[in-house]
């Protein structure tokens, strides 16, 4: 080992072993390092450190006279803080027989030396310049009787942007939008040639209607344009710049970095770098550390703070945030964000899931974020973009046409290239076109015929038609989908065929209408037959599962059998690869999913628990896995549940719908929201699940003209959270609009879940009869869609014994 690596590993075991009771080094220290040198250095800088911190915890510190009684017109109140400079009183005055309350900062008399009276007057001028809403006004000056100068400040009633944030477990988001509101502020102190150079938590203030407040120049330097040097002594070294740690010159990248660590402190709960010692502070001024990515500073505890599983937290400081906070803090001021105003907004894109300005652009990464920001689909809408860039694949296999393969590569690769120009305003688009303004473009587009190759046409309008359901509007997916099954009927596209005709009786089924659910997919079973020694074993895996759960809803046929087919072909399919126009990896993954569901309803909870995780691996490892992920918690949720573990169930489905929030479809993504809801209350934690219940009602009427059909389903299940939660009074007005809507034609299981729901409500209420009427109409409704160990079934079954349960 070379001294230089040896140092590199003294320094990375000192911070490791830092922060560990003194009782706990030594043992720690002997595991972790072999070498004796290195040991005995470790000891020697921890020693150091210590000594470091004993010193400046010994160190006198000059003693303040008594809070005066009153500084000119100012009554003295109280105090409000004391720093290095200066001391803050709470103070009034009356103004025409009414009372203002101010701020007043006194100088401290130990410091009347000609450098800090400067100072102390250069930032009664820097705040007289600036005039902003989120920056304390200026509202007067003067000197004490012992001639130290203070400064009456507009008086600022809040909390740090860390305690504020914390205290009321604000989310990602909206922490996010404290900062932008900070560098809408630091923008303007910029504009007028102002660098703050001290910004930290304390120095941001956020009122209790959420206004932040930029406190305290006392630090800050007025850039003189004709000269490039400013340099400043005088900050706060855990949030400085390295420049400023150097006494380097400083520029308004010098704030883009401070406000870039409270951002980060802000997401992942603690500093980015080990320690705020010495050796740490020189190391970052030097360069000689690295920033930690976000994720992996997380803690238990910042996530309880922003309300979400360590693991979600991970996962969302894990993608484009962690680019631009990295940018924020880069180590030399130049690969800095320019200006306050680029900086929020990147964090802008961020929020509207639009490319950031961080990262490299690349032409895949702009795609994927074009196609996320609008549908909250994430999953649907990337399988779109691949099921766009990749028919080609169904296409070589199907060469009953003239074009070759290469010429359907070359029509879907246009028209791919047309969908995304045509967002362009130079060619008819509009800034910020939505996915679902793209899709409509292609929509009429295919319809028109544009697309001259029928079997080209066949996959791309299936696509569509598939993006068209999962975004909500499945009345509009219907008929793309029809056509997209004739014109592959007529060309001869067997696979793309078979996919339409699978997507509308998915479609079908989603709506509760049976019977056209059952012929649709009647026609795909022969499709498959006719066509399954040709199609890759990708292809036949999703049309298995997807065709089980039409059996299982509506055909009173619960046996598995086509899901269990499906999963014996999962080992010849890789896990690299695109071999039906998505992931692999999330190909299986949706497959495990459905498996999951039939391992817990047959009661085989250990093998569906190890199936969900397998799955959630696969879904993982895949960057556009989210709403694979929200689909597997659900089921594992389900697992969970037949196995009796209600809180566990409660936990995931919780986690899926916090996932879903982001990434899914408005349908799933509220749905969720309430089933968590029923298993809350199920678990005892019947305020929450009133809570998320009225939230997800309240989001299904936002977007009821996006969930049409499909509402009612919600409305069903909120009415199972109410009734769970002993809230029954609440359930009439949602089941009856819930048939309503549906017509009365709802799937045997949903329908078997509304007539029990009134059922066990009549009861509590002492319609015993009619209570028993309806408990033996839910239980012939759901037939065997139940199984015989459904704890809902058997409490029905109780109802109609003893008109109780």
């Amino acid at each position: 080992m070379t001294p230089d690596e040896r140092w590199r590993r003294v320094q990375a075991l000192t911070e490791q072993l830092e922060g560990l009771p003194a009782a706990e080094r030594d043992a720690a220290l002997i595991s972790a390092a072999d070498d004796e040198v290195v040991r005995r250095d470790v000891l020697v800088l921890l020693r150091a450190l210590e000594r470091e911190a004993e010193a400046r915890a010994a160190a006198p510190r000059p003693s303040e006279p008594l809070a005066p009684a009153s500084l000119g017109p100012y009554r003295i109140t109280g105090l409000l803080g004391r720093g290095g400079t200066s001391t803050v009183y709470g103070a009034e005055r009356d103004i025409n027989g009414t009372t203002q309350r101010v701020a007043l900062k006194v100088l401290h008399a130990y410091l009347l030396d000609a450098e800090q009276i400067g100072r102390f007057r250069r930032e009664q001028e820097l705040l007289a310049r600036l005039d902003h809403p989120a920056v304390c006004r200026l509202l007067d000056a003067g000197l004490t009787p012992a001639q130290q100068p203070y400064l009456v400040i507009q008086l600022v009633e809040g909390e740090p942007i860390d305690v504020y944030a914390n205290r009321r477990r604000l989310s990602v988001p909206e922490r996010i939008r404290l900062v932008i509101d900070v560098l809408d502020a630091l923008g303007a102190a910029h504009r007028s040639l102002i660098v703050h150079l001290d910004l930290k938590p304390g120095n941001l203030l956020v009122t209790p209607d959420g206004r932040v407040h930029l406190l305290d120049f006392g630090t800050a330097k007025l850039i003189d344009p004709r000269v490039d040097l400013t340099t400043t002594r005088h900050f706060t070294p855990l949030y400085a710049a390295p420049e400023q740690l150097r006494g380097e010159p400083v520029t308004t990248a010098s704030d883009i970095y401070g406000l870039g660590l409270v951002l980060y402190e802000l997401l992942a709960g603690t500093r980015p770098f080990a320690a705020g010692s010495i050796v740490a502070v020189a190391e970052r001024a030097a360069g000689a550390t690295t920033t930690a990515p976000l994720a992996a500073r997380v803690t238990g505890e910042a996530a309880r703070d922003r309300g979400l599983p360590v693991e979600r937290l991970r996962a969302i400081l894990g993608g484009d945030i962690d680019v631009i906070v990295a940018k924020a803090l880069a180590w030399e001021p130049a690969q800095r964000y320019t200006t306050a105003a680029a900086f929020a907004a990147d964090l802008e894109r961020y929020l509207a899931n639009r490319p950031i300005l961080a990262r490299r652009q690349t032409a895949g990464y702009r795609v994927r974020k074009f196609a996320a920001r609008n549908a909250r689909a994430l999953a649907v809408t990337l399988v779109l973009l691949a099921a766009l860039t990749g028919a080609a694949a169904y296409g070589w296999r199907e060469n009953r046409r003239a074009l070759s393969e290469g010429r359907r590569a070359e029509t879907t690769a246009g028209f791919l290239q047309w969908l995304i120009a045509s967002a362009n305003p130079v060619y008819g688009g509009k800034r910020g076109m939505t996915v679902v303004e793209l899709v409509e473009r292609a929509e009429q587009r295919l319809a028109r015929g544009d697309v001259a190759d029928a079997q080209v046409a066949a996959a791309l309008e299936g696509s569509v038609g598939a993006y068209l359901f999962q975004s909500g509007q499945e009345a509009r997916a219907i008929p793309v989908l029809n056509r997209a099954l004739e014109r592959a009927r007529t060309s001869g596209a067997a696979p793309a065929a078979l996919n339409a005709a699978t997507t509308l009786g998915t479609v079908h089924l989603s709506r509760g209408d049976c019977a056209a659910s059952i012929q649709v997919s009647t026609e795909a079973d022969a499709l498959y037959r006719s066509e399954a020694a040709r199609l890759p074993a990708a292809v036949k895996i999703g049309y298995l599962i997807s065709r089980d759960q039409v059996r299982d809803a509506c055909e009173d046929d619960h046996s598995g059998a086509l899901t269990v087919e499906g999963i014996a072909l999962l080992g010849s399919v890789p896990d690299e690869g695109s071999d039906a126009g998505m992931p692999n990896r999330l190909l299986k993954a949706l497959a495990l999913n459905g498996y999951v569901r039939l391992l817990a309803r047959q009661g085989k909870t250990g093998e569906a628990a190890a199936a969900a995780e397998e799955g959630l691996r696969l879904a993982t490892a895949e960057p556009d896995g989210r709403n694979v992920r929200v689909a597997l918690l659900q089921s594992r949720a389900a697992a969970e549940y037949a196995a009796g573990d209600v809180a566990a169930a409660a936990r995931s489905l919780d986690e899926a719908a916090s996932l879903a929030e982001s990434t899914a479809a408005p349908f799933e993504a509220i749905r969720l929201k309430v089933m968590a809801g029923q298993r809350l209350a199920e678990a005892g934690q019947t305020e929450r699940a009133v809570l998320l219940a009225g939230q997800a009602l309240a989001e299904a009427e936002r977007h009821a003209s996006d969930l049409t059909h499909t509402r009612w389903m919600i409305l069903v299940d909120a009415a199972l959270t109410y009734f769970r939660a002993g809230h029954c009074e609440l359930t009439p007005p949602l089941l009856a609009e819930a048939d309503r809507i549906s017509g009365g034609n709802m799937p045997p299981r949903w329908k078997g879940n509304r007539l029990g729901v009134e059922a066990f409500c009549l009861s509590r209420t002492g319609r015993r009869a009619d209570a028993q009427a309806l408990a033996k109409a839910a239980i012939a409704a759901a037939g065997s869609a139940w199984a015989p160990t459904s704890t809902f079934r058997q409490s029905l079954e109780q109802v109609i014994k003893t008109g109780t349960f």
